[in-house]
């Protein structure tokens, strides 16, 4: 049995995208990417990052903030379409800018993450927010802006949940409310960026919710999801009909029926997907920030 985190190693230097929602506007991948490796390698080698690599690492161990206000969660129901819209602008692209131990040159990782308040906070995993190397760290919106990561507000690493800010220039940024009690059995989407997709659009239900079994995680509740998603979709969205914030992306576990002489694993059943419970990201806040909608979950037609 193999566990996953879903930050790849290495992003290839590939970015700007349409909306990729028609025909008329598909999203070119190589240009997402490429704009947001280039940006933030730009960043990092700069020496100029508003967030140094020492006082990330040092912000991630902040438990809890007071400094952000959930987005009261929503009833209205939406169609499928206008879920993916709303996610989709408010999906945002993570990039990190590191060196190796084998050469001179920047790398960069990329993962995902949504925005949770239009002053710029933004909600991802822990393993993204305290990634140990990264000298500089910035986000991609979906009009093709960059904005540089400049604090991490809160983090717990049992719930791979972290809240960060990022410098808006000014702007209000489209958020998304939060939502932390969606029962198990309630239809969900993912909006995530996998292994050089931008904006992927996937559904699902969710299968239910368990507690870590390992020493690091007993103290976490994880949503599972039949959501597709793979590498490079850590931190991104899980959504229900309503457009809320009910989870996040954090890992895969993936089941084989046996092992060889060789002790590889062979004859792949199924994935297990892991996600963060819309309450974590709550909790970093106090969940009386995240009003529950009346109502229940509308049914996917």
């Amino acid at each position: 049995m193999r566990t996953l985190l879903l930050v790849p190693a290495l992003a290839p230097a590939l970015l700007l995208a349409a909306a990729g929602g028609s025909v008329r506007e598909p999203i070119d991948d190589p240009r997402v990417f490429a704009k947001l490796n280039a940006e933030v390698t730009k960043l990092a080698s700069s020496g100029k990052s508003p967030l140094a690599s020492a006082d990330r690492l040092a912000q991630a161990r902040r438990p809890a903030t007071a400094a952000v206000e959930l987005l009261p969660a929503s009833a209205q129901p939406l169609s499928r379409e206008e879920v993916r819209a709303r996610a989709a602008a408010s999906t945002v692209l993570f990039g990190t800018a590191f060196k190796c131990d084998r050469c001179p040159n920047w790398h960069s990782s990329m993962a995902s993450g949504v925005i949770v308040h239009p002053s710029g906070v933004i909600a991802t995993n822990h393993h993204v927010a305290a990634a140990a190397k990264g000298d500089a760290m910035g986000v991609l919106l979906a009009d093709g802006t960059f904005l540089p990561v400049v604090e991490v507000l809160a983090a717990r690493t049992p719930q791979d949940v972290a809240l960060v800010r990022v410098d808006t220039q000014g702007r209000r940024l489209p958020a998304l409310p939060v939502r932390g009690d969606l029962p198990a059995g309630a239809d969900v989407v993912c909006l995530s960026n996998p292994d050089g997709s931008f904006g992927y659009f996937t559904q699902g239900i969710v299968s239910r919710y368990s507690r870590g079994t390992g020493p690091a995680d007993r103290a976490a509740v994880w949503m599972q999801v039949t959501c597709d998603y793979a590498k490079g979709s850590s931190g991104a969205a899980i959504l229900d009909l309503c457009g809320n914030v009910v989870g996040l992306v954090s890992s895969t576990n993936s089941i084989y029926y046996s092992t060889d002489k060789e002790g590889d694993q062979q004859n792949l059943q199924m994935v297990r997907r892991n996600c963060v419970p819309g309450k974590a990201i709550a909790d970093l806040i106090g969940e009386a920030t995240s009003p529950k909608p009346a109502g229940p979950a509308p049914a996917v037609k």
